[in-house]
């Protein structure tokens, strides 16, 4: 099945997912009643410990606590052993600080933390709350590519053949090959930016734009076949079913419908705004395109819009069909974050979904399953990873250092990449962790 083409923001464009599994759960207890403790107002500890970041890797503890200045004060982490008691495994300086955890792929250790202060010969006392954690690291991507510091990146996507992830940005294109990994295509023009990429429908061939030109490069002779002159503002880039056709969409409101083969521009289509999507339908006969608080539809010859849905105080972030072209998925940017479902045919809304986001995040990321069961969207640095109809949210992975701008599901579904503002690149392989959910349903 074909995998779901997303067009974004014209800075931050098409898709990322993930399904290494991270399992966090954290909670207060009060400490046995046998121990001696100071006895301090309520509350009757100095400090209480307070997660702020967790990873597979490390902990980061802050101290929501005023420690007096006598004496010494530090944490000391414990982890559980297979006998079911707490060892001491690290202590340090009770500040806010990085913890390794000694995590190894697959493990599951169970944590205390603690502080406490030392004052002479005095045993030590307990002057917070114990906060108890576990952590589940899931398995580790298959991929994981990182970007020169400062470079950004706008997008990354499967070939509708499952064989390759491009993805490109700011100075360079990388292409992988999926089977081992290795780079299969590399290009990189200082001072330029690589702002669209598509493939045509068979993965033989994919057109890139830097500054005003689209290239479209044969894969399997690696020459360039065409070169287009267009615009320096565009935003996406489209190929008809036939890959006979290709459109280029600025951000200006101009589209441009090309003959590959040719390298003719067959015409012009004005929109009546800034352009953040476009792409041509698979029924051959229209196009839609996602204005700045509006969507049309033209009719692919030029005569004339079909429809236009206004839409105020929206932007259209994401847009594109399902595997079998039944349904156009759209990612709304207003304040609810919802996803519309539209009939390909009648472009009338069969189903709405609002996303389960943090309130100060915002969500431009988004890509479904072959399947259309798992529903994928970047929350944040946060990967949500939820089952459709009902769009239960299964897993948010916080794997990410940076905003997640893109994901993309692999055309067979048994891949998801993501990638984010800091140009971090990982791809991981879904089946385990697929299992692993219907087996608890």
């Amino acid at each position: 099945m074909e995998q779901l083409k997303y067009n974004r923001l014209s800075s931050i464009f098409r898709r990322a997912a993930v399904t290494a599994l991270l399992l966090v759960t954290a909670c207060i207890f009060s400490p046995d009643d046998g121990e001696e403790y100071y006895d301090y107002e309520d509350p009757p500890y100095l400090a209480h410990p307070r997660l702020t970041h967790l990873s597979p890797q490390s902990v980061q503890v802050d101290w929501e606590a005023h420690f007096s200045e006598t004496g010494a004060y530090h944490f000391i982490l414990e982890r559980k052993t297979a006998a079911g008691e707490y060892e001491r495994w690290q202590e340090g300086s009770a500040d806010p600080q990085f913890i390794d955890t000694g995590l190894d792929s697959g493990e599951i250790y169970y944590y205390r933390i603690s502080a406490v202060q030392q004052s002479g010969s005095r045993k030590p006392e307990l002057v917070s709350n114990q906060l108890t954690l576990s952590i589940e690291r899931g398995p580790a991507p298959a991929l994981r590519f990182e970007y020169p510091s400062g470079r950004y990146v706008w997008d990354l996507t499967f070939s509708p053949d499952g064989n390759y992830l491009a993805c490109w940005g700011e100075d360079s294109l990388l292409m992988w090959r999926c089977s081992d990994w290795q780079t299969a295509f590399a290009e990189g023009d200082a001072g330029s930016f690589y702002t669209a990429l598509a493939f045509n429908p068979s993965g033989e061939r994919f057109a890139y734009s830097r500054g005003n030109i689209v290239w479209v490069w044969d894969r399997g002779s690696g020459t360039v076949v065409q070169t287009l002159i267009s615009d320096p503002n565009q935003v996406c880039l489209s190929f008809s079913p036939d890959s006979r056709e290709l459109l280029s969409a600025d951000f200006r409101g101009r589209i441009r419908l090309y003959d590959v083969a040719s390298g003719q521009l067959l015409r012009t289509i004005d929109s009546l705004g800034s352009i953040y999507s476009a792409f041509l339908n698979p029924d051959r006969e229209t196009l839609a395109c996602f204005a700045y608080e509006l969507m049309q539809v033209y009719r692919r010859d030029g005569s004339g819009i079909v429809k236009s849905f206004p839409a105020p105080n929206v932007i259209y972030q994401s847009a594109g069909f399902n595997a079998d072209s039944t349904l156009l998925l759209a990612l709304k940017a207003d304040y609810l974050k919802r996803l519309e479902f539209r009939n390909s045919s009648t472009w009338e809304i069969t189903r709405s979904i609002t996303l389960r986001e943090s309130y100060h995040n915002s969500v431009v990321a988004v890509d479904i399953s072959p399947a259309d069961s798992i529903l994928a969207y970047g929350d944040g640095n946060r990967l949500h990873l939820s089952s459709l109809p009902q769009n239960d949210v299964k897993h948010v992975l916080p794997q990410f250092a940076g905003r997640i701008v893109a994901v993309s599901y692999s055309p067979a579904g048994d891949l998801v990449a993501a990638l984010d503002d800091k140009g971090t690149v990982k791809v991981w392989s879904t089946r385990e962790t697929v299992d692993q959910w219907h087996a608890r349903e």
